[in-house]
């Protein structure tokens, strides 16, 4: 896989991640705690274009941390269950935010052929500077043979968003009234920032990480393998879906689960089955899994350890070594007039 296709890889999986949280319903728990935490992001952010990361890592303030993930990528060869057959490669990386919301994240993909080393991929967003840096590295961290990082400086939503001109024969419509404001709307506090849609029906949870006496649960669900193999048994492809998978545990920590189903191939007869769990106290993904049936791959992300408070801010540098290269900047183009 060249570092083009990883890249549109990238991309795909950012985009994808937010139609399926656009079809999740508006009241349940996982959608109330994501468009709040996903509405702080695009604030932090002051009008310049913000970055989606996936698994989703959500620039917010006052929630410094550091911790480590797993990522685990386990791929059945010719389709055959037998250990000679299943290639199980693993990578531990580090991620972390300061309290003003820089994000260091890093992801991990092997490159070409199934015997081809893991690489990393790493992320350096900065809100306030408004820059993203990104470089590529091995586990240990070594440089590659070429060292370059690359310089986005994220641009006010302004330049890339071009309002729609009226023509001669369409009449311009006025907008409508504002609505009151919300004071519960925490993450809505200033008047100029960017705004979510928030549910005005809200369940009985408080999103704050935080216990709450009444707690509703939901039905156990399938594990993924189980639901993969019943989809594979059927003789048409379904609609794809998803489902609330409640909420649970992970290494402490409250976390909100859905899964996507989604066919895929020229005949609809492969299967994705994608699982999140997000925090709403760290806003952020605290395990990801996507599970393939051809080739049948399963790509996983789980924390394992987290500290709170402010990380090393060496891991908001780019290492030394590195050549620093510039992007252009996107340029806004105009219609043409009809």
């Amino acid at each position: 896989m060249t570092l083009l296709k990883r890249f549109c890889g990238y991309i795909l999986a950012v985009f994808l991640s937010g139609q399926i949280h656009a079809q999740m319903p508006a009241n349940s728990p996982y959608s109330i705690a994501w468009n709040r935490a996903q509405a702080q992001d695009v604030a932090n952010a002051d009008g310049y274009a913000n970055i989606g990361f996936a698994p989703p890592l959500m620039s917010i303030r006052g929630k410094p941390f550091t911790a480590t993930r797993v990522w685990r990528q386990v791929l059945t060869l010719h389709g055959q269950k037998s250990e000679e057959n299943v290639q199980t490669l693993s990578a531990e990386l580090t991620i972390a935010r300061d309290s003003r919301g820089r994000i260091h994240t890093e992801m991990a993909f092997q490159e070409g052929s199934s015997r081809s080393p893991v690489k990393l991929d790493i992320y350096i967003y900065d809100p306030v500077a408004h820059t993203l840096y990104r470089y590529f590295t091995t586990p240990d961290y070594a440089l590659p043979a070429k060292p370059e990082a690359r310089l986005t400086h994220m641009q006010p939503m302004s330049e890339l968003i071009q309002p729609i001109q009226p023509t001669e024969n369409q009449e311009v419509i006025a907008p409508p009234e504002r609505a009151p404001e919300n004071p519960n709307n925490g993450a809505n506090d200033q008047a100029d920032e960017p705004r979510q849609p928030i549910p005005s029906r809200e369940p009985e949870h408080d999103f704050g990480g935080k216990e709450v006496e009444q707690n509703h649960e939901t039905a156990r669900q399938p594990d993924d393998e189980t639901q993969l193999s019943a989809l594979l048994q059927q003789s048409s492809a379904p609609i794809p879906f998803t489902d609330d998978l409640g909420e649970k545990e992970i290494k402490g920590i409250r976390a909100l689960g859905f899964r996507q189903v989604m066919p895929y191939g020229k005949s609809r007869q492969d299967y994705l089955i994608q699982d999140e769990w997000f925090s709403p106290e760290y806003a952020m993904n605290v395990a990801y899994s996507v599970l393939r049936s051809t080739p049948h791959m399963k790509t996983s992300y789980e924390l394992t350890t987290i500290v709170d408070g402010e990380p090393d801010p060496s891991l908001f540098r780019v290492p030394a070594g590195y050549v620093v290269i510039e992007q252009p900047r996107i340029q806004k183009r105009t219609a043409p007039a009809k």
